[in-house]
Formats: structure tokens, sequence, C-alpha cells
């Protein structure tokens, strides 16, 4: 896993593959980059592609700032732009799933010279009513049972496919960036 400073914050991400193109690959909410290993995108993957996996902020090792404006949506797609600078990638092809769509789309739009082919999933092309209605209901559920019980409930009803639960440490952050997103 490799690093770089995203503003003031710890940035993580894995490298995977010697040869092909750049494909970023970004997870879901409460995902990190380990979620494309346990699917088997890593292995099928990485044999023509130089694969970027990176932990988003406030995900897997990653920094997990508490204030709300740290999740901004902008602050997702500036980290990848960061990391692409740091590896001097002029552009990259990109696959997001859930959470990773909306920065995909983000990335896109506010530098589309950066990405050469996007592939979105999970995840609606404008964030609707609904979506942040949904984002508050876990936000109040995540409050009132804990982040911990609040993923495992949701895992049980097949809604989450995150990797093991974050301590409770990740709460606090976890309910900063899901106001966030339902601002």
């Amino acid at each position: 896993v490799l690093g770089v400073r995203a503003g003031c914050r710890r940035f993580h991400f894995a490298m995977e593959g010697e040869r092909g193109a750049f494909l970023i690959l970004h997870h879901g909410l409460f995902g990190s980059h380990q979620d494309w290993r346990r699917a088997g995108y890593v292995q099928a993957l990485s044999s023509d592609f130089r694969l970027i996996l990176p932990d988003a902020r406030g995900h897997g090792r990653s920094d997990r700032p508490a204030e709300r404006e740290q999740y901004a949506l902008a602050r997702f797609s500036d980290d990848l732009v960061a990391v692409m600078n740091e590896l001097d990638i002029r552009n990259a092809h990109f696959v997001g799933y859930s959470l990773g769509a909306l920065v995909g789309l983000d990335l896109v739009m506010r530098h589309p010279e950066r990405v050469r082919l996007i592939m979105l999933g999970g995840e609606a092309p404008a964030v609707t009513a609904e979506a942040r209605d949904q984002w508050r209901q876990w936000s109040a559920q995540i409050r009132e049972r804990g982040l911990a019980a609040w993923m495992e409930a949701e895992r049980g009803a097949g809604r989450l496919v995150a990797g093991p639960a974050p301590g409770e440490e990740a709460q606090v952050p976890a309910l900063a960036l899901l106001e966030a997103m339902a601002d």
C-alpha cells in the first residue's frame, strides 16, 4: 500500500500490475481497496492493466477526518488527481461502484482530461432526493445502533457488500461522510 498527501490528509492506495493502461478501481461506501481483491477483479485485471486501488478518505487505511466539509464530493476526486500527479499519470481508465461511481462522475466532469474511459455502477448519474433521504436514515440508524451493528444488519439484509466492519473510531467520520453526502 502506498500513500500520498492530499491536502493535509494521508490518502492510501495500492497498485497492482506492471503493464497496460492505468485503471483506477474505486470502491463503494464504507468499502476499501480490498473489496476489489475479494471480488476477484484485481486478479482478473492485473495482467492487462496497471491498477490503482484507492482507499477513499474516511475508508480503509486513509485518514478519517471528523469534519463534514472534508467529505465534499470534490475532495474525493481531488484526492485521485493528487495520486495521479504523484505518480506522473496524465490520464487513466476509471471503474467506480456506488460511492466510487459518484466520485467518477465528479472526476470526469471536473477533470475530463484525466479520464480515458469510465464505467460506473451501483449509483444514479444524479443524486436524487431519495438517495439523500436514505443517507439521512442511515445516519440516524448509526447514531441509534452504532456503526458496527448497522453494518452487520445491512450486510445480513444483502444491502451492503463492504468487508469487515471498522472499529467504533470510524463512527464519527462515517456520520460526517453520510451527512455531507445528504447535504
